[in-house]
């Protein structure tokens, strides 16, 4: 056999990626209606046979010497996962807060100045609502005091902290659930073009997405509260709450498809404590002026605090993970497979994988992860408008820090799909039963009969 009969050819030539890639950066700013298929084939066998070659499949490749080894291999497969779903999280995030807005605007410029006729496009129209949902939250949410909520918080006692923190983490998983629905019905019934029912989810739109924002409100107050206590005891007991994790996972039978579901849970509760952390730097700074200097002990302070927490969760979305999978035998090409599935959401804007119309390359990951994007941009821009100070609130500052945003917005989007397209090239899943499957799952979706908290 020749040399040139070795060598296979890839399914994606450079310039075939970077024009893919144009395609869908052009289709996320501008909002030109261009769709990219699904790399995944389609084709796998019933729902039980899956579940039975699965199980069969994961029971005779684990010997007892491979389950130790794949014990103490799962961290670092984990947290590589893991840490391409915070930067898809972010992109995902980031979409909705910058690049919606671009979309709107261009609409709003072919309207005005174009010659052609505009076609009136269902999902504009979506864009537009949503974002006048959100700017209606921000200017409500702005106008409460959170140097008053904060010591309103603090007055009380450590046992209705710790009640309350828990509650409202509860709460924001139950109201990320009903959000999507409540936002899907909005978009269908704009798209079948029922004006009544799209002025009632509208209406529920807006009053979701301000007992959201207010619940994260709270809830990053509360966190607040327990970093600034006194000899860190609350935020001691906040992060051995943590613990229960394992007692709500560990202990239960779990399929590779239920480890995928908790894995997207894991990096959006990270993500969520990161964009967290980044609130709580704003409100804290913003309250001393940003004189850093002065206050070297809040810094001080402040890094510590957040760095106990993350690493408390980190430790302990590990150890879930080396259990859960010593405890059901799940092979750790689970993670690679989930790495996978989420970089191949970001090159395919086809319509219908959860049954509910793509408005950009990031939709599917964020029903995926269960990404609450209205929420986050209600409060990230309402502490940046509270705790930036006034005199920086000049023409030049503000085009500064947008180009400045949207540059590595850009960035991260194009690294991020060409490594997508990297992974899809290097790695072919089109006869892998669980992929086809794991490509169906949602955050807030029943599989196998299980919901991950």
């Amino acid at each position: 056999m020749s040399r040139n009969q070795n060598i296979q050819t890839p399914p994606f030539h450079r310039i075939q990626i970077k024009k893919k890639i144009q395609t869908l950066l052009k289709n996320d700013i501008f909002g030109y209606e261009k769709e990219i298929h699904y790399p995944i084939s389609k084709k796998g066998s019933s729902p039980i046979q899956q579940s039975v070659n699965l199980t069969q499949q994961i029971v005779n490749e684990n010997t007892i010497p491979q389950s130790v080894k794949s014990f103490i291999q799962t961290p670092f497969y984990l947290e590589r996962s893991v840490l391409i779903g915070l930067l898809i999280s972010w992109d995902t995030f980031s979409s909705f807060l910058l690049f919606t807005p671009l979309r709107i605007i261009s609409y709003f410029y072919q309207l005005i100045f174009v010659n052609e006729k505009v076609v009136i496009h269902y999902k504009r129209i979506y864009d537009i609502l949503m974002y006048l949902s959100t700017l209606f939250c921000v200017i409500i949410i702005y106008q409460v005091d959170i140097g008053f909520v904060y010591h309103y918080i603090r007055a009380e006692s450590v046992l209705k902290l710790y009640a309350l923190y828990n509650a409202l983490g509860m709460l924001n998983s139950l109201l990320s659930a009903f959000t999507f629905d409540i936002h899907s019905s909005l978009l269908i019934s704009i798209k079948n073009k029922k004006l009544y029912d799209s002025i009632l989810f509208f209406i529920l739109t807006v009053f979701i997405t301000l007992l959201h924002s207010f619940n994260l409100f709270f809830y990053i107050m509360a966190l607040n509260v327990a970093i600034n206590s006194k000899g860190h005891a609350l935020l001691a007991l906040l992060v051995s709450n943590n613990i229960l994790e394992l007692k709500s996972s560990v202990w239960k039978r779990m399929f590779p498809e239920n480890v995928f579901q908790v894995l997207c849970a894991d990096i959006l509760e990270l993500f969520e404590l990161f964009s967290f952390v980044i609130l709580l730097s704003l409100s804290n700074f913003g309250y001393y002026e940003w004189d850093i200097e002065s206050n070297p002990d809040l810094l001080i302070s402040m890094i510590y605090s957040l760095f106990l927490i993350l690493l408390a969760e980190v430790i302990i979305d590990s150890l879930k993970h080396m259990f859960i999978g010593k405890f059901n035998n799940i092979p750790l090409s689970i993670y690679d497979k989930g790495k996978f599935v989420l970089l191949n959401d970001l090159i395919s804007t086809q319509d219908g994988l959860f049954k509910i119309p793509s408005l950009d390359s990031t939709s599917t990951s964020a029903r995926r992860l269960g990404m609450p994007a209205v929420p986050l941009s209600v409060l990230f821009i309402c502490f940046g408008l509270e705790t930036i100070p006034p005199s920086h609130f000049n023409l030049l500052f503000i085009i500064s820090l947008l180009l400045i945003l949207y540059l590595f917005k850009i960035l991260l989007a194009i690294a991020l799909r060409y490594l997508a397209f990297a992974e899809v090239t290097q790695h072919t899943y089109e006869s892998d039963d669980l992929v086809t499957v794991m490509k169906g799952i949602a955050r807030y979706v029943m599989e196998k009969g299980r919901i991950p908290q």
